[in-house]
């Protein structure tokens, strides 16, 4: 809601990526890594980034990947947990 308000005055960039692009884009992301797509899915919106998070609501074996919400470009992946010992 802050966020949405933020935009509203302009404080903040609009985002000019989807949320429909960011998550083909994550999902890219892990397919070249090699990385598990698991679902459920979770989005959400930062201030210049989506976030995306796979096996959400699990405590191992997700997947964090951070899209630039205007650009498109990767800012980071990373796996947690146990997974992340067997990259």
């Amino acid at each position: 809601m802050i966020l949405h308000l933020l935009r509203l005055v302009r404080l903040i960039r609009m985002p000019t990526i989807s949320k429909e692009d960011a998550l083909r884009l994550a999902r890219e992301e892990c397919d070249r890594r090699g990385w598990p797509w698991q679902e459920p899915i979770e989005i959400s919106d930062g201030i210049r980034c989506w976030n995306i998070v796979t096996h959400a609501g699990w405590v191992d074996s997700n997947v964090l990947v951070v899209v630039d919400n205007c650009s498109g470009k990767l800012i980071g992946a990373d796996r947690t947990g146990r997974a992340r010992t067997q990259q």
